[in-house]
């Protein structure tokens, strides 16, 4: 939290909501689906539904966490405005639409609907995130090395009559098997002329005695992401 705070003082904000989920985990620990986090120069907090009570509790430790019925980010946004010291408030206007922020802006008092929530100019959590230390580099490289695993296993399993989907199914369960997350995103399995397609859906095409087979994939460990493109 150090490092986001020195941005914020760096760009005049006493405050910053964060709701895009990566910037989120990456600042504290928390891996759920819903939940917003106010960062100020003095202290930080996590706010959630109830669904996330123990995993919260279990997973958040850079920052104080408040179970809350509706609207994560609002309840943020609110409790950042009571917060004596905060006149501004940042938030990154790439992970924030339109409607939501009027959501936000009508949570705070009518006073403070105009002046108080700030566009950031530049991302201030992202710019961290690029810069990897030597756990992040550890894990993206046991990411890339499951990748290569999961290769070396289909070329034992591909044979011709094979449908795509089966193929993609038996790759995404030994990524389970090798402990990941999830993947990357949807895998790609094309055979045959569908080779050619970059992002070839997996079909019921099935894959043929003569030809290419595409693919493409990537899994999720520890919240990071592996991206691997072969061609039998």
């Amino acid at each position: 939290m150090g490092a986001v705070r020195r941005k914020l003082t760096r760009a005049g904000l006493s405050g910053l909501l964060v709701t895009h989920l990566p910037d989120l985990r990456y600042l504290s620990g928390f891996t759920g689906s819903s939940a917003a986090l106010a960062v100020t120069r003095r202290s930080a907090r996590l706010f959630t539904d109830g669904r996330y009570t123990a995993q919260a509790a279990a997973e958040v430790k850079a920052a104080q966490v408040e179970i809350v019925p509706r609207a994560p980010a609002a309840c943020a946004v609110q409790w950042m405005a009571a917060q004596a010291g905060v006149e501004f408030a940042g938030f990154d206007p790439a992970w924030t639409s339109v409607a939501e922020l009027s959501r936000l802006k009508e949570a705070l008092p009518a006073r403070l609907r105009r002046s108080f929530l700030v566009p950031v100019a530049a991302p201030l959590v992202e710019a961290l995130r690029l810069v990897k230390d030597e756990d992040e580099l550890r894990i993206m490289g046991e990411a890339a090395l499951t990748g290569c695993r999961l290769f070396e296993h289909l070329l034992g399993f591909l044979k011709p009559g094979l449908t795509e989907i089966e193929v993609a199914a038996e790759l995404e369960y030994q990524a389970r098997l090798l402990g990941a997350e999830g993947m990357s995103f949807e895998t790609i399995v094309a055979s045959g002329p569908r080779s050619a397609l970059p992002h070839g859906r997996a079909t019921t095409a099935r894959l043929p005695r003569r030809g290419f087979l595409t693919l493409d994939f990537g899994i999720i460990h520890d919240g990071y992401c592996s991206d691997m493109t072969r061609t039998v």
